[in-house]
Parts: structure tokens; sequence; C-alpha cells
């Protein structure tokens, strides 16, 4: 008879009625408690353990060894690829969480990462369990276990190691080696950029890593009907889990946007897809402007006139305006008066106006560098002039004001160049 914990077990009758040297009893310890008291009963022949009259017994326990009752898987899946989650049901797993491992015969072409304590193979990978451990586990996904692996298809043994590191009876399962994307390296990309994707069961001879363009709003004429395009492969850098791939630099026309990354390897299906940031070949150009006010105070006025509409003709000093016109600015001003003896004032205004959200005025640049609005500047030629920006770049509107002040005999010559940046091939 076995007594533990006020229960008793038996009881328990040993194979030979003469002697022995080993009894197993089963029992069933209901939690982890090293208080529990733990006593053993012997009785003779005698019937109901009652000593008859002149008969003699010894009860000797030379050894007491417990032994815990492994792990029993009943239930699991049929088939499992790299995104599977692993969900047994069975007996005796324990009462603290132990790891399910998962042993291919056939080893993978890259070694798993597993996770300490358990080392890195190409044959066992190890899953943990991130939820509750009882009867019924699902581990994690197995590319979560290891961001890389290059298993074939094939029929895996899949174990419940106990916390006490009993393990289970096995369950096989068949592996389908379906490629799975796990990573994707920078956090971002462009056109003319190189980028690394990573995983599971890319094969060894070179497939497809296809971008998707969920914003195709301005019809891109560099991507194809269904708005992807392929990335070009670098030479010799496919390999069964890392490959390194180049965004063309083609891809015009497109904004800035979440794209969708699948990779196929030769031969085979595609991949699940992976989210990455596309960021867009910037541009840099003037942006158009528009003259809202032109001071008209003197002799001669000129505000963004077009090139080669005015030849001058020798007005107060015969400078021909035409002739220093910077027309090479999106901005520039002229003012020239015949007084010799008063002085002109004046104020042009000019807005800049670019197409939100995808084009910004970035910069204004002006002829007098290093200084900065509101400060009044000789322009060397017998003016002062200062401007104003509203509000400060980057906007999608500017407003440039010059004021500018002549003395007498004296001319006001500015210019400015109002930058916009914005993706290449998309309408300004």
């Amino acid at each position: 008879m076995v007594t533990i914990g006020g229960e008793q077990y038996g009881p328990y009758k040993p194979q030979s009625s003469s002697s022995f040297n080993k009894i197993t009893i089963p029992f069933t310890m209901k939690e982890a408690n090293p208080s529990v008291e733990l006593k053993f009963a012997g009785c003779g022949l005698g019937s109901g353990c009652t000593l008859q009259t002149g008969e003699l017994t010894t009860d000797f326990v030379a050894e007491v060894k417990i032994v815990p009752v492994a792990p029993q898987i009943t239930k699991g899946p049929t088939d499992i690829d790299p995104t599977s989650k692993i969900e047994l049901t069975g007996e005796h797993f324990g009462p603290a969480k132990g790891t399910i491992r998962i042993h291919f015969p056939s080893e993978s072409q890259v070694t798993f990462q597993n996770k300490s304590p358990h080392g890195k193979s190409k044959s066992d990978l190890y899953l943990d369990v991130p939820g509750k451990w009882g009867d019924t586990i699902t581990s994690e996904a197995l590319d979560s276990a290891s961001s890389v692996g290059a298993p074939a298809e094939q029929t895996v043994e899949i174990t419940v190691i106990a916390a006490n590191g009993a393990s289970s009876d096995v369950w096989k399962a068949k592996f389908h080696d379906t490629p799975a994307i796990t990573g994707v390296s920078p956090n971002s990309i462009t056109p003319g950029q190189s980028f690394n994707v990573k995983g599971w069961d890319f094969g060894a001879d070179t497939g497809t890593v296809t971008i998707h363009f969920t914003d195709n709003l301005f019809h891109s004429s560099s991507l194809d009907s269904k708005d992807n395009k392929d990335a070009e492969i670098d030479k010799g850098k496919w390999t069964p889990s890392v490959v390194k791939a180049t965004v063309p630099k083609g891809v015009t026309a497109v904004v800035a946007q979440d794209v969708d990354i699948s990779l196929t390897p030769k031969g085979g299906k595609a991949s699940n897809t992976w989210k990455e940031k596309f960021n867009p070949t910037m541009d840099m150009d003037l942006a158009p402007v528009v003259v809202a006010q032109c001071a008209s105070n003197t002799s001669l006025d000129l505000c963004n006139p077009a090139p080669g509409s005015y030849s001058g003709g020798g007005v107060c000093l015969g400078i021909d305006a035409a002739g220093i016109a910077p027309f090479g600015s999106n901005i520039w001003g002229y003012h020239q008066s015949c007084a010799w003896f008063s002085t002109d004032t004046g104020t042009d205004i000019y807005s800049a106006i670019v197409a939100p959200p995808w084009w910004t005025i970035t910069k204004v640049d002006h002829s007098w560098e290093g200084v900065p609005p509101g400060v009044w500047e000789d322009d060397g030629n017998g003016a002062t002039i200062e401007y104003d920006l509203n509000p400060l770049p980057p906007a999608p509107v500017v407003t440039v004001t010059v004021n500018w002040n002549i003395t007498p005999g004296g001319l006001a010559d500015y210019a400015f160049n109002v930058w916009m940046t914005g993706p290449a091939g998309v309408p300004k």
C-alpha cells in the first residue's frame, strides 16, 4: 500500500509469491510539493494483510525512485509550412512550460537560429509556446522561431519536451517547403537602392522579387498592369534564405507609400507579402510663380517679364534691362527712375504655388547670399532692398514680398530662385 499526502494507492501484489526485487507502483501527484509525505506499508501472505498464526513477514524498501510519466501527444497537425503554428493536444505535458521540437530527417540547407538554451542546428528546430501551457498548447510560428530556414519537403517528427526534460512520443506531419519572407532590410527602399530579403525556402536558383505598389494614383508607365515592378537581382546574390535585390532606377511617377514585397522561387509559388516603406526619387525644380503686385512708381518697372519682351531702348541711362535680367530665375525685378532729385520706393509681391501634398516649396535663394529676410541690403546700384517670406519654407504656398528704395539716379535690381521638391515624374 502507498500513501501520498493522505491519499492511498494499492494494494499492489508482487509478480512472485516467494521473492521479487522491483515493483512499479503508478500514482499521480496533483502538484509539485516537496512537503507531501510518502509512506509504504506491506503485509504478509495472510488474507487481507492479516498475519496468520506462526506466519512471519518482512517488508524491506531498498530504494524508492519516482519516475514522471512521459508526455503523450494525442492530436496534432497533418500538414505544416514555415508560417505554421503547431497546436498539440495530449496528456502529462506537466504544470510548467516546456518546449516543442521539430526534427527534420533531411537537414535544412541553412542553420536554424534556435533561441538559448538550444544550440544552432540544421536538423532540430525548437518552438516556444507563448500562450498557456496545459493539455492543449500552441507554439509560435516556425519562421518566428528562426528567421531563416531551407528544409526540403518531407515528413517531420514533432515532440513535446516537458519542463523536467521528459520527451513525448513522436507526432509526424508533412512539411511543405513554401517560401516565406521574414524580413527586409533596410527598413525602406528607393529607386537605385539595394535591399536584402530574408526568410525560408527561397530555392537555390534565381527567381523573382516583386514590388507591388498599393497607390498608383498617377498611373505610372514604369509599372505593369497590376501596379507591380520586379526588382533587379544582384548577380550571384540569390541564396536559399537571403536574396539581394535592387529597386530599378526607372521607377517614376509614384509617391511615397507602403509597398508589398513578395518572392517567387524559380518554378515555385509566391511567398507571403512583406510591407515596406517606399521613398521615391525626389526632383528639385523652380516653382511656378505669379506676380501679385508690381510697383509702378518709376519710369521703368519690370516684374517677371517674359524673356525678350523688353529691349530697353535707353531708358534714362541707356541701360538695357533685358540684357542684365537673370532669366534663369523665377523671380526678378527691375525699377529705374529718371528723377535725379527724389527718392522712389515700392513693394513687389510674388506668389509661388505648388501641388500639395506631393510637391512642396523647400527653399528660396536670393541675390544677397547670407542676408536673412527682413534685413535691408544695398544692391550696388543706388538702391536698398528688403524681402520677406510668408510662411517660411517648407510650404505648398510661399509669398515673397520685396520692398525697395531707390536713391536719386539709382535703380533697383534683384533676383530670387524659389525651389520646389517632389517625386520624379509626378505632375507639379
